[in-house]
């Protein structure tokens, strides 16, 4: 099938009267944002049309990453916009693959094929499945940004998702913020109430703290529901917005006679996902280990990425070493209603009795 590659290749920043069902939900956002007057990568996207077609015949594959590649400044990102992600209901919360760095164009080529076949993977087909929602209405497109390079990065949501809060909850780190979203590091925290914000003073170099809440705000105004958005500061302190979606889930604080007297407290750490649960240790070294699952058990982790997602059915509860609030498996453990500690101290699981409790409500891991 010939693709008319000028047509089907659209400029995010300059971006109108899209739909969802062309270019997905992250880039019509994305575009949003820009509208606004607020600063985005220079973003190109593949509508969905032309990755169906794509996905179904190659042949025309180095032709359309070949006309990407010159238009675009590297290295570049790669990342999927599906149509019913980043709702209200469905975040897909690191569902679709992502790419950075990409500099050669060999490189985006294989990029653009492992997001075309991502909306395949098992991790969507059970998130689909646990939503009751139809994989086969998924129309998937593909964004291609260039790559910022940024002294801080990381995640701000507009009302906290743990205490439900009307609290600005922002975690960040050096660099890049794939660490953040991933939970693979301990990210630095910033808590504001919304009412005072402007009193607010960062410390932190090359962050303009007011200039990054007040973008977020507009953002959160303009799509009318708390957001959960990416960004970063470059060395000049400009922040970028790299993304938005609505927040899909807050915790609901419930009633509960879960007694916790006769409970030795082993440690102790940041709660992520509210609830409590009881059962066998499940100590996850690495992907191997996802086959020790059993149904009940509560997993123990450094740290845990949406690859485990097609075990969630089995698991009553999540302990981690290394994490935030904010990373996309905390988003994914709320919208399951499992709960969540992470930031665990001590930290030497090895030593953790065969059975446990967990408290998502304090942060407390109790012996059982």
């Amino acid at each position: 099938m010939e693709i008319n590659v000028t047509h089907k290749i659209l400029d995010l920043n300059n971006l109108f009267n899209m739909d969802k069902e062309d270019i997905g939900l992250k880039a019509l956002n994305i575009a949003s944002i820009a509208g606004l007057g607020l600063s985005i990568p220079k973003s190109l996207v593949l509508d969905a049309d032309i990755v169906f077609n794509l996905k179904k015949d190659e042949s025309q594959l180095f032709d359309v990453a070949k006309n990407i590649f010159n238009q675009l400044n590297k290295p570049l990102v790669a990342r999927g916009s599906a149509n019913f992600e980043d709702t209200v209901l469905f975040s897909f919360a690191g569902q679709y693959e992502s790419f950075i760095d990409i500099n050669t164009l060999d490189d985006l080529i294989k990029a653009l094929k492992i997001c075309f076949n991502a909306i395949d993977s098992d991790r969507v087909a059970y998130y689909c499945e646990r939503n009751n929602f139809d994989a086969k209405k998924i129309r998937l497109a593909i964004i291609v940004q260039e790559m910022i390079k940024t002294s801080y990065s990381g995640v701000l949501f507009t009302k906290n998702p743990v205490t439900n809060n009307e609290q600005i909850v922002i975690e960040f780190t050096k660099g890049l913020g794939v660490d953040v979203v991933s939970g693979t590091n301990i990210p630095e925290t910033i808590l504001i109430e919304k009412s005072n914000f402007y009193d607010v003073k960062c410390s932190i170099p090359h962050i303009n703290l007011k200039q990054l809440v007040e973008g977020a705000l507009k953002i959160e105004q303009e799509f009318n529901c708390p957001q959960d958005i990416e960004w970063g500061a470059t060395d000049n302190s400009d922040i970028i917005y790299f993304q938005a979606r609505p927040i899909t889930t807050t915790s609901i604080k419930t009633n509960c006679n879960f007694d916790t007297r006769n409970k030795k407290i082993i440690a102790v750490g940041v709660p992520t996902s509210v609830g409590f649960a009881e059962g066998r240790t499940c100590i996850i070294n690495n992907k191997d280990d996802f086959k020790n699952i059993a149904e009940g058990d509560i997993v123990v982790s450094d740290y845990l990425d949406i690859d485990i997602l097609p075990h969630m059915k089995d698991i009553k509860g999540l302990i981690t070493k290394f994490g935030g609030i904010l990373s996309h498996i905390a988003i994914l453990a709320r919208e399951f209603n499992t709960p969540f500690i992470t930031q665990v101290q001590p930290n030497n699981f090895e030593v953790f009795p065969n059975f446990i409790a967990i408290n998502g409500y304090n942060g407390e891991i109790y012996s059982n």
